[in-house]
């Protein structure tokens, strides 16, 4: 993604219904760089000051009312001349996790007129615990595969390694496994004369065999720096050569079983068709050249975009986020705020948003449904607790009312998953045999650690 000078957040919501942030940053390659741009917002805070969310002190912030949240868009102007490739974003939370930032969305303008979208919408931020900032997970970069392989899972998209003697490491990213998905590859400061480059796709059973060469074996599909395409150990004129600086593109056509090469935007045509393919990783790797080696990835943000094709990378937005049912986040596995499931291939969860009305006290609904109370039933026979059988309900505080019952196990776990997470609860445990019988825990919450998140 190019720079440019306006940057806004716009669709923000929250867990609730108020907004209340402590800090709201703007990253480009890990580094925050919105110290030069002007933030203004459409709404002035109703408690604390937009500064506030700049000062890198989460003791102070800035907060809406919920009426005004759907309207509220925060814009930052990086002044005339000035320009920011915005790749991520830090926030700080407050006290209460109902008025932390659920979702919303980031978008770029030069003319502060035609905003056109940075990444697609951030949604079910994690809530860090009190005033904490979040955290994000390397994008744009490499993951590591085993052994020898280059890690870059820190950010980042040039790995430099030296090849040696019985020692080719590869640079290898993450897998995908559904798509036309595009990848480009960039060799940098070094010559490729006398040497063997290859770049293309691998499945994972090649992971674990760091000593194997891309294309020497059948479940890798590679291009290679002499023109020909590479798998099984055998070679077939297929392409133009290609050195340094030229920009090689690929495209996984993972339904039509295909990947067709591009050297500088121009197709080589079809390499291989007809595959049936799991989950590829892109990979790059340089043998016969014992010295220091450079390659440059794109995942997204091509020189050279193909049409019809989408970038490899698995999401725009790094921030953290929630995972639902059970799942955390996995290759092409997309993040929603609130969950249905419907079912893809290899046993992997794809989860869509349910769009509805907004929660609210008169319905007893008020969060997405995605809290989580647990705990365990002990009995103290001298000198330990140990684990006792009990009929356990879980109760709302606002209103009395029981949601759910259930018999703990027998190491004494009970576990009521998917309640409202932004309600308060009582849990109350009847032993039996005792002539006490009642156990009483109530003001569980989000905001104390005793409701948590479904993850």
């Amino acid at each position: 993604m190019a720079a440019h000078r306006y940057w806004r957040a716009i669709g923000l919501e929250s867990y609730g219904e108020a907004l209340e942030l402590t800090e709201f940053h703007l990253l480009g390659a890990g580094v925050r760089i919105d110290a030069p741009a002007v933030l203004t917002s459409s709404i002035a805070p109703a408690a604390g000051s937009l500064a506030n969310l700049r000062d890198d002190n989460l003791s102070t912030g800035a907060a809406w009312t919920g009426a005004s949240v759907p309207a509220l868009v925060l814009s930052w102007d990086f002044g005339a001349g000035g320009s920011a490739d915005v790749t991520d974003i830090r926030l700080g939370s407050a006290v209460d996790a109902a008025k932390f930032l659920l979702a919303g969305k980031m978008q770029y303008s030069d003319d502060a007129t035609t905003w056109v979208d940075a990444w697609a919408p951030f949604a079910g931020v994690a809530w860090p615990g009190p005033r904490t900032k979040t955290t994000s997970e390397a994008i744009g970069g490499w993951l590591r595969g085993f052994k020898n392989d280059v890690d870059l899972s820190a950010g980042g998209s040039i790995a430099t390694l030296k090849t040696a003697s019985g020692l080719s490491p590869r640079v290898v990213t993450a897998g995908r496994m559904a798509g036309v998905l595009q990848v480009e590859f960039e060799w940098i400061n070094v010559s490729l004369a006398g040497t063997t480059a290859a770049v293309g796709v691998m499945d994972a059973a090649f992971l674990p065999t760091p000593s194997s060469i891309l294309g020497n074996t059948p479940n890798s599909w590679t291009y290679t720096n002499s023109g020909s395409k590479r798998s099984s150990s055998s070679s077939v004129a297929y392409g133009a050569s290609y050195t340094l600086a030229d920009v090689i593109g690929m495209v996984v056509d993972f339904s039509a079983g295909s990947i067709t090469f591009y050297k500088n935007g121009v197709s080589q045509g079809v390499a291989y068709s007809g595959l049936s393919f799991a989950e590829l990783f892109a990979a790059a790797q340089m043998y016969n050249f014992n010295s220091y080696w450079q390659v440059r990835v794109r995942t997204k943000g091509f020189t050279y975009p193909v049409a019809g094709a989408t970038p490899w990378e698995e999401r725009d937005s790094a921030i953290t986020q929630n995972a639902f049912r059970g799942k955390t986040r996995a290759a092409a596995v997309a993040v929603a705020p609130t969950p249905t499931t419907v079912p893809v291939i290899f046993g992997n969860m794809r989860l869509s948003p349910v769009y509805q009305a907004r929660g609210d006290y008169l319905t007893g609904v008020i969060g997405r449904g995605t809290g989580r109370v647990r705990g365990f039933t002990l009995d103290y026979v001298n000198p330990l607790n140990k684990p006792y059988r009990c009929r356990v309900r879980l109760v709302r505080e606002s209103d009395g009312l029981q949601l759910r019952e259930a018999w703990s196990a027998a190491d004494g776990s009970y576990d009521f998953q998917y309640v409202d997470e932004l309600q308060s609860y009582t849990v109350i445990a009847y032993y039996e045999a005792h002539g006490k019988r009642a156990v009483v825990t109530d003001g569980l919450t989000l905001a104390n650690g005793k409701v948590e998140l479904m993850a």
